[in-house]
């Protein structure tokens, strides 16, 4: 064969050679996307079947992955009834710091707290409930403004009062500030002096129970000082505070037992021993029971000349109440009178015979205890 006659056969082969190959191709290519579905091979006849099939495989697949119960939309509120309940929102909570405002004027700080804390929205049983979210920058605005207040009236009163000595009117300050911390309205700054105000505070009840101490009033010192440790439970200025009162209590007990007054000594040394336990520090017995030992003695001349007084002015009962009082101390403990003071007691008793026996047999009755 001559190569004139070569050339067109061999261009002919290579096309039908190329357009098997191209016709084999085809199909392989729709197919080989999702290896293992052979089975489908017949709806791939039409273009683009494949690539449907496959999308709503995927379709169906994320379905049943997520098969949770979806909520519900929520509709869409027209616009004046938004506007209806911004306003009754704004009325609620224009009443709410109203509210904290007096509430602030009268004093009660903690329940001042408790109304501005809040955010003004309110639920289907007319509750507060946390729709912070809900409110314009108007409202939170007026709620920022009556935080505000509530923490500054409390700053201010927390020291006020309690350099006063006002226990209650100081836990209520005290409540405020914890309130509004608990509800995270105090920014660093707030907190900072939050810290410094206790600390103030703790200073300023200090001072009042030695005051009152000093001042012969042994409950309010005993309870000022309860408090003022319960600011500040456990730590050194506590134990401190304690050692200092206990030192105090124990100089005021020397001076009523150098008055005759064995009552109060009694009283201030309960406490000073009451503080000492619970402060877990050392209490002197022998020191406490020497002043007591002290006032004693200086008390029966002491009553001694008051009922001598008494009868006196003609006031026999106090006069008798006082004798026996002496005659009890006399007889309960190791005081020894003097001879000046047996012969005043022994002309009162000659003088205050029947009354003075008949009262001390009253009194003798009350001491027994009930079978």
């Amino acid at each position: 064969m001559s190569l004139s006659l070569r050339k067109p056969f061999l261009l002919a082969t290579l096309a039908f050679f190329a357009f098997s190959f191209l016709a084999w191709q085809a199909p392989q290519s729709v197919h080989a996307q999702r290896p293992g579905k052979a089975v489908k091979a017949t709806k791939a006849a039409k273009p683009g079947r494949a690539v449907r099939m496959t999308r709503a495989v995927k379709k169906a697949l994320q379905r049943k992955k997520n098969s949770k119960i979806r909520p519900a939309k929520a509709k869409k509120v027209s616009g004046f009834a938004r506007v209806k309940k911004g306003l009754v929102l704004r009325e609620s909570v224009r009443a709410k710091n109203t509210n904290a405002k007096s509430a602030i004027a009268n004093g009660q700080l903690a329940s001042a707290a408790n109304l501005s804390t809040k955010t003004g929205v309110r639920n289907g049983k007319g509750q507060f409930t946390k729709g912070g979210l809900k409110l314009s920058i108007r409202e939170r605005f007026s709620n920022w403004r009556a935080n505000r207040a509530v923490k500054n009236a409390a700053f201010s009163q927390a020291k006020s009062r309690s350099k006063n000595g006002n226990l209650e009117g100081t836990a209520d300050a005290l409540a405020a500030l914890n309130t509004l911390q608990a509800s995270g309205k105090l920014g660093f700054f707030a907190r900072w002096k939050k810290a410094r105000v206790t600390n103030k505070v703790f200073r300023n009840l200090k001072s009042a129970a030695r005051k009152s101490l000093k001042n012969g009033q042994v409950e309010a010192a005993g309870q000022t000082f309860l408090f003022a440790t319960g600011i500040k439970p456990g730590t050194k200025a506590a134990t401190k505070l304690a050692k200092t009162m206990v030192k105090d209590s124990f100089k005021l007990a020397v001076t009523f037992s150098k008055s005759g007054q064995p009552e109060l000594t009694y009283s201030v040394l309960n406490m000073a021993a009451s503080i000492s336990a619970e402060a877990n520090i050392k209490f002197s017995e022998k020191k406490a029971q020497k002043i007591v030992d002290a006032a004693l003695t200086k008390a029966v001349p002491a009553y001694t000349k008051m009922a001598q007084k008494a009868y006196r002015s003609g006031d026999v009962t106090q006069a008798v109440s006082l004798l026996a009082e002496a005659r009890s101390i006399q007889r309960g403990s190791s005081v020894k009178a003097s001879r000046s003071v047996k012969r005043t007691q022994a002309k009162l008793v000659k003088n205050l015979g029947p009354a003075l026996t008949s009262f001390e047999a009253a009194q003798a009755q009350q001491a027994q205890p009930e079978a």
